[in-house]
């Protein structure tokens, strides 16, 4: 008898779905509470495919936009890059809402900038748009600020190195590469880099980030919500997940203590002709909102707190996994690196440094760039949008209130675009200089990421003035670059030694 009800109601849920699922772009059909995570899962353990190699089969099947069905919740997924821009640049409006899943909301409470909605998202972005051109993003002052970090993180590698003989193995991200790229944004965002002084505080927070991107998988958006975070099975999962971003926060919001302690106590002037940072510049506008009309509105510590948080990890995370992904790629194709540095040497020289101005006299070498931001497709999970309104993705009707995202692990490696996709090879941007369009990294439209002239320029710099001045030796043959971290929400390279010398 219990058979037959559990068949009965099997076959009750299988029904809805089938009726549902016809009110959505086509896709691959969903199980019942689990959608289409199970193929996740099964063609990651059997065959280690990652979740761009899975999407990659849907849209061979059912085109350039399909759904997916995460759990009970029916995702829309674009895979194309014309329809990627005519959705989300031509149709800006639509598709300017962040989709929010349960879980994410009892972590943020719709705070920060990433994941706010309406007014507060729209007030939030501009100011933080606004205090970055300030600081001078996209300006020399910014590569005056990257350059200096540049130099102090490698200046003691030149020692070690001379002590060393000339070559010694290093693990670039223990190295040089965390600390550079922390200190480039905690520097724009509280006014201080990291040296021997406060590194354990610096290690101790990126660590606690660096396992929050390794832990927090596809299951967790669908699984842990308000109604089973209490659940036996559950609760001990949504604890962990909770305390992901504990570490972080509580650094952020002791720097906006510290502050405060420091402006009462006269240590520290807010100048409203010049604040010092990020923070400076939002506790101004809280004065100034407050002197105004008596309130701070949406301008509170909290989400003063979460607004530095998406910009901290967002602006240092990219970078590391980027520069990351670079080295791998280069030490494993000395061809590369040594293209790279005889265009290099012939337009820079060997004396100075490599400039953001000198982009338009380097082609293979940002050729090389590009390719390492196409390659290393650093999301498997782009983060979902919401349509305001019933519109059309693709030619296929979609209603109001759906989520939608333009999948780069997909459109990355679409092998009708890009020939070869899981190759690393720059010279596909040198024979068509129109390819390099179709690599949109940071995303497109009103949500495309706020720190992008910042992550760029922090990239570009630190590739090139590396292999300007280094040579990376994949020694031991031991370097993974075809696969990385392809189950989390973030896809970084596994940790890797190599060899480095000066050039």
């Amino acid at each position: 008898m219990l058979g037959l009800v559990v068949f009965v109601v099997f076959a009750l849920l299988i029904a809805y779905l089938y009726h549902r699922r016809r009110a959505y772009p086509p896709g691959p059909f969903p199980l019942p509470l689990f959608g289409n995570l199970h193929v996740f899962v099964f063609f990651y353990l059997l065959w280690g495919h990652n979740v761009g190699d899975v999407m990659l089969r849907w849209k061979r099947r059912f085109g350039a936009v399909f759904t997916v069905w995460f759990g009970p919740i029916p995702f829309v997924v674009v895979a194309d890059y014309d329809v990627a821009v005519q959705t989300y640049v031509r149709d800006a409006e639509t598709h300017s809402d962040r989709f929010n899943v349960s879980l994410f909301e009892l972590m943020r409470e719709s705070h920060g900038i990433i994941m706010s909605n309406g007014m507060r998202w729209l007030e939030q972005r501009r100011f933080a748009l606004r205090v970055l051109r300030d600081f001078g993003v996209g300006k020399n002052l910014m590569q005056q600020m990257i350059l200096r970090e540049y130099h102090q993180a490698m200046d003691p590698l030149d020692e070690e190195l001379l002590a060393a003989g000339g070559r010694k193995k290093i693990e670039p991200r223990a190295q040089f590469l965390d600390v550079l790229a922390g200190s480039v944004i905690n520097s724009l965002m509280v006014g201080y880099s990291f040296d021997e002084s406060n590194i354990e505080e610096f290690r101790e927070m990126r660590a606690a980030i660096e396992r929050g991107l390794r832990e927090f998988n596809l299951l967790d958006f669908v699984l842990l919500n308000s109604y089973t975070k209490n659940l036996p099975l559950l609760k001990d999962r949504f604890r962990k997940v909770m305390e992901i971003q504990d570490k972080p926060l509580c650094f952020v919001m002791r720097q906006i203590s510290n502050r405060r302690a420091e402006i009462e106590s006269g240590k520290h002037e807010l100048d409203e002709s010049a604040p010092r940072d990020f923070l400076d510049a939002y506790l101004l506008e809280m004065r100034r909102r407050e002197a105004a009309d008596g309130t701070v509105g949406d301008f509170t510590e909290k989400q003063l707190a979460f607004a530095i948080l998406d910009i901290w990890q967002a602006g240092m995370d990219t970078t590391i996994a980027t520069v990351s992904w670079a080295f791998a790629f280069l030490a494993t194709h000395p061809d590369v690196q040594e293209k790279m540095r005889e265009e290099l040497w012939r337009v820079v020289g060997k004396n100075r440094d490599v400039e953001l101005s000198d982009k338009v006299l380097l082609p293979y070498s940002s050729a090389v760039v590009t390719e390492t931001y196409r390659l290393s497709a650093l999301l498997n999970v782009n983060i979902w949008r919401q349509t305001t309104k019933e519109c059309s993705i693709g030619g296929h009707r979609v209603l109001k209130g759906t989520a939608n995202a333009a999948m780069m692990c997909v459109i990355f490696r679409d092998e009708s675009v890009f020939e070869k996709p899981k190759e690393f090879n720059p010279e596909r941007f040198i024979d068509d200089k129109q390819l390099e369009q179709k690599v949109i990294p940071f995303g497109l439209g009103k949500r495309q990421c706020l720190g992008e002239g910042l992550a760029r320029a922090e990239v570009f710099l630190t590739i090139l003035n590396v292999i300007k001045s280094y040579r990376l030796i994949d020694e031991d043959g031991t370097v993974e670059w075809r696969k990385g971290t392809e189950f989390g929400f973030a896809r970084v390279p596994f940790q890797y030694e190599i060899a480095i010398e000066k050039a």
